[in-house]
């Protein structure tokens, strides 16, 4: 068996205090930034964060699609997506790239929720990360996996909740 890398999958509830964080294009950079520091990765491409909606060139790509005739469920998925986009009017992502792999970020405020994600080839500790997570953001709830990839074998998968985490 090899290691293959660590995969640190956070999915948070966020609280109404948490909500201008996690709609912020500064902050969520500011974030990743730490994280960065915080695991010791080698930064390749500094956080590019944006905010919704950024639909645009999707709606185009639909249109140009339906104007060649082109149907599927997918497209209709689309439309009700880019829909929710444009009426949420909220919500940041983000993402950062190192030498060792990436970290990304989506925020939907309207639904108190942020997806985190950290993937690295280099092993790091994930206590930190969750420690500053919660001190960052005013969580409700925090559910997190940990995953240890390893090549020709099961990964390990460590799951738990922290509820009332930023109260």
């Amino acid at each position: 068996m090899t290691y293959a890398g660590k995969h640190l999958i956070l999915d948070c509830i966020l609280t109404d205090d948490s909500i201008p964080i996690v709609n912020s294009v500064q902050k969520m950079s500011e974030y990743l930034e730490e994280v960065t520091r915080i695991t010791d990765m080698t930064l390749v491409i500094p956080p590019i964060a944006m905010a919704f909606p950024f639909s645009g060139e999707t709606q185009r790509l639909i249109k140009r699609l339906e104007s060649e005739g082109t149907t599927s469920p997918v497209i209709e998925e689309f439309k009700q997506h880019i829909k929710h986009r444009d009426e949420d009017q909220g919500g940041v992502s983000a993402i950062t790239v190192w030498l060792e792999s990436h970290a990304s970020l989506h925020s939907w405020p309207l639904d108190k929720y942020i997806s985190i994600d950290l993937f690295s080839c280099k092993n790091f500790a994930c206590e930190p990360i969750i420690d500053f997570t919660k001190d960052f953001m005013k969580l409700d709830t925090l559910h997190i996996t940990e995953i240890d990839r390893m090549m020709k074998a099961p990964a390990t998968i460590k799951q738990y909740v922290l509820s009332s985490v930023g109260v």
